[in-house]
């Protein structure tokens, strides 16, 4: 009987178990929900796109294709209002109720700003995902930048 799986996040995690589920020959339907408007891109390789070494196509891990080929329903750039877990049903915000047999989480996490004064005036930047990559692109080259972190990101900038 095929299961109904609802992944919430397209992130390197859930690329992963969508690959493991496929290459397993899984019977499933799966329902791909990601905030952010792309599928699975390898988010490890943002700072050589932010120096100009490799382009977002080049990191892309699923393509849609991919997608398509797998069968995977791709809802990208929408999120998840609530999840009924008695009722086994996920609620998208735009309002739609989907049912699944399984659930997967692999929201990932957002950056932590500091809140010292300043931390909201233009230019500050967390650095988590393509926008804030491609925000820092179009800063150009000539301007000085202070990195505060020493994440993965904050310590490739």
């Amino acid at each position: 009987m095929t299961q109904r799986i609802v992944i919430i996040g397209a992130g390197m995690a859930t690329g992963r178990a969508l690959e493991h589920l496929f290459d397993a020959g899984a019977d499933v339907n799966v329902t791909l929900f990601n905030a952010e408007p792309r599928g699975n891109y390898n988010r490890i390789m943002l700072s050589p796109v932010l120096a100009g070494d490799k382009t977002y196509e080049e990191i892309v891990t699923h393509d849609a294709d991919w997608y398509a080929a797998n069968g995977v329903t791709c809802r990208f750039g929408e999120r998840v209002a609530a999840v009924d877990r008695a009722a086994k049903t996920v609620t998208a915000a735009n309002g739609d109720v989907l049912p699944y047999d399984k659930l997967i989480f692999g929201t990932g996490s957002d950056p932590f700003m500091i809140p010292l004064p300043g931390h909201d005036l233009e230019g500050v930047i967390a650095y988590r995902d393509l926008e804030d990559t491609e925000r820092m692109m179009s800063l150009g080259p000539d301007n000085k930048v202070v990195v505060i972190g020493g994440g993965l990101f904050g310590l490739e900038a």
